[in-house]
C-alpha cells in the first residue's frame, strides 16, 4: 500500500537524495560563477517604532530606508522574476545583484514598505499566507510566540499531540516558545486553535490585542500588484510542508497559488517555504512545484545565489536591525 507521509524510507531517501543535489550544485556554481552573486534579501515586517521584537525579523522604518539607500549606491536592485530569467540564460548584466522578498504578508508591508519602494522606483516580491489575508489576526506562531514569550509567564507546560513540552529549569521563555513552535508545525489548524484559545485564556496582558499584527487585504495587495511588486505563495496556514502528509503538503501548494491567481488577476510563479529551514522545506516537492507553473522555491537558509543556479532551491539571507551591509555585499 501506498503511504502518504514523507516519513517512509522511499521518501525519506528522495528527499535525502534532493538535499545532497541541492548542496553539489551550489558549491559547483560557488566555484564557476562566483563572480556574478546574486544576493535575495528577507524581510518580515517594517514598522515605525519596534516595541517587540524576540526574534529579531523587525526592522523600523527608518533602518529599512538606510539599508534600501546604501543597497541602490552599491548594486541594481531587480525583480525575481528578472533574477531568474538571468539564472536561466547563464547571462547576469553585473557582478552582483539584489532582490528584495518579504514573507507572511502583515499589513505595514503595504503600509510602510511598499511607499518606500514605490517612490524609489522598486520592486519587491511579497509571499502571502493565504489564511491570514484579509483577517483581523496574526500568522499563528507569531501570536504562540507573542503569547508564551510576553503575555503568558505562568505558563511552563503544553501537551502537543500527547507529548508534555516543559520549560527547562534554566531555559528561557524564547527558547522554550520556539521549541513549542516547533512541535506545532504540522499539527492540524483545528488543534492550532485550540492552543492558543487555552494560551488567551492565561494571558495577562489583557489590554494586549496581537491582532494588531494583522495581514494586509486581498484589494492592497492586487494593489502593489498593479504597481509592479510580485505576488508569491507562502502556503495557506503556514505550516511545514515537509511535516504534513504528502496530499495536505500538495494541497498547501496549489491552492495557494489558485487563492493568489483568482484574487490578483495574475500568474503565481514563485513560492516561498514556510519557516523555510531545510527541516521545512520539502525538496521532495519540487517536481510538483515545476508540473504546476511555479518558476521559483525559496529558503530562509542564509547564503548567495550564483548564476545558473537552480532557482528552486534559491537561498535568502533575513535582515535584521543591525545588519551590516558592507559585510553582505562584500
Amino acid at each position: 500500500m501506498v503511504k502518504d507521509f514523507f516519513t517512509p524510507e522511499s521518501e525519506l531517501i528522495k528527499t535525502i537524495v534532493k538535499n545532497l543535489k541541492y548542496r553539489v550544485n551550489h558549491w559547483k556554481n560557488e566555484l564557476t560563477d562566483q563572480k556574478h552573486k546574486l544576493l535575495i534579501l528577507l524581510y518580515h515586517r517594517v514598522l515605525p517604532e519596534v516595541r517587540f521584537n524576540p526574534i529579531n525579523t523587525i526592522i523600523t522604518e527608518k533602518t529599512f530606508v538606510k539599508q534600501i539607500d546604501m543597497l541602490m549606491k552599491r548594486y541594481p536592485i531587480i525583480s525575481l522574476t528578472d533574477a531568474i530569467n538571468q539564472c536561466h540564460t547563464g547571462q547576469a548584466k553585473n557582478k552582483a545583484q539584489v532582490v528584495l522578498t518579504f514573507d507572511d504578508g502583515y499589513w505595514d508591508n503595504y503600509e510602510v514598505a511598499f511607499p518606500i519602494l514605490r517612490e524609489k522606483g522598486l520592486s519587491a516580491t511579497f509571499f502571502l499566507t493565504t489564511d491570514y489575508i484579509n483577517k483581523n489576526k496574526p500568522v499563528w506562531d507569531w501570536e504562540i510566540l507573542t503569547l508564551l514569550v510576553r503575555d503568558c509567564a505562568d505558563i511552563h507546560s503544553i501537551e502537543i499531540e500527547n507529548e508534555l513540552l516543559k520549560q527547562g529549569m534554566r531555559e528561557s521563555r524564547l527558547s522554550f516558545a520556539v521549541r513549542v513552535i516547533d512541535s506545532m508545525k504540522s499539527i492540524t489548524v483545528d488543534k492550532i486553535q485550540e492552543i492558543m484559545g487555552l494560551l488567551r485564556k492565561h494571558s495577562k496582558n489583557k489590554l494586549t490585542n496581537v491582532n494588531q499584527d494583522h495581514g494586509i487585504s486581498w484589494e492592497q495587495a492586487k494593489r502593489m500588484s498593479v504597481c509592479g511588486m510580485e505576488i508569491g505563495a507562502h502556503g495557506v496556514t503556514h505550516r511545514s510542508l515537509s511535516r504534513l502528509p504528502h496530499e495536505e503538503a500538495v494541497q498547501e501548494i496549489d491552492q495557494s497559488k489558485s487563492i493568489i491567481e483568482n484574487w490578483i488577476g495574475k500568474s503565481c510563479v514563485h513560492f516561498a517555504f514556510p519557516f523555510g529551514n531545510h527541516n521545512d522545506c520539502a525538496y521532495g516537492l519540487v517536481d510538483h512545484f515545476k508540473e504546476t507553473g511555479f518558476q521559483s522555491c525559496l529558503l530562509n537558509i542564509r547564503g548567495y545565489n550564483y548564476v545558473k543556479q537552480d532557482s528552486f532551491y534559491f537561498k535568502r539571507i533575513s535582515m535584521k536591525e543591525w545588519s551590516n551591509l558592507d559585510y553582505l555585499l562584500g
